[in-house]
């Protein structure tokens, strides 16, 4: 399994800046690659008639909302989810004006015109993911600098509600602190569940923390 991490110094953490770094092994959504033209392209009336292995709406809606999950670039995951998420299953039916996969070319192209000098696999500071893409979101709220932690901040039912993204840390021996961010579909009092890199071996993960990863900060919705 790859491993996505962004990359947080203790002391940064402590002034709220984070770094974001997917550190990635090369292993991409498996239900991205190897599929037929279809998936490259926006699917229309006539293109549904030409593809007999396309079943129904639902299949065009599924192949549309699909986009490669590139090394080192959780952040731009995050920001595709959101961004899928306000479009709604109706636009990535039959005759949709964009892919998710076209969006996310185009997301990226965006993002290296913004950060000059960016390249895949760089580190990324939280406050340069909230420079960007801080219209999607709402506030962001970094727990050494608040001084709470996962569990009294999840155990606010509103607060729970409100959660769009996480970040996440975890120490690892060799490497020093490693760490991810991840797109929130919904969290109980107990635990959280994403989208992106199941980090923990899953897409979910106790509030707590689990198999050395524990929450360190949040963005809310918009």
């Amino acid at each position: 399994m790859k491993k996505i991490n962004f990359i947080a110094a203790c002391l940064l953490v402590a002034c709220g800046i984070i770094v974001i770094s997917c550190n990635q092994d090369g292993d991409y959504n498996e239900d991205f690659y190897g599929l037929d033209v279809l998936y490259h392209t926006c699917a229309t009336k006539s293109t549904l008639e030409d593809m007999a292995f396309i079943q129904n709406e639902d299949d065009v809606i599924k192949h549309n909302k699909k986009y490669p999950k590139e090394d080192d670039c959780c952040y731009l995951t995050v920001i595709m989810e959101q961004w899928i998420a306000s479009k709604g299953n109706f636009y990535f039916g039959s005759g949709c004006e964009e892919t998710a996969e076209q969006h996310y070319y185009k997301l990226k192209e965006d993002w290296r015109e913004k950060n000059p000098g960016w390249k895949e696999g760089d580190s990324v500071k939280n406050k340069q993911f909230m420079n960007y893409a801080g219209d999607m979101f709402g506030s962001e709220e970094i727990f050494a600098e608040t001084g709470t932690d996962a569990e009294k901040y999840f155990s606010d039912k509103r607060q729970r509600k409100n959660v769009a993204v996480i970040y996440v840390e975890k120490n690892e021996p060799g490497r020093g602190v490693v760490g991810h961010i991840a797109y929130v579909t919904n969290c109980t009092e107990n635990k959280i569940y994403f989208k992106g890199e199941p980090f923990c071996g899953k897409n979910s993960m106790k509030i707590s923390g689990e198999n050395g990863w524990k929450i360190v900060g949040v963005i809310n919705k918009r």
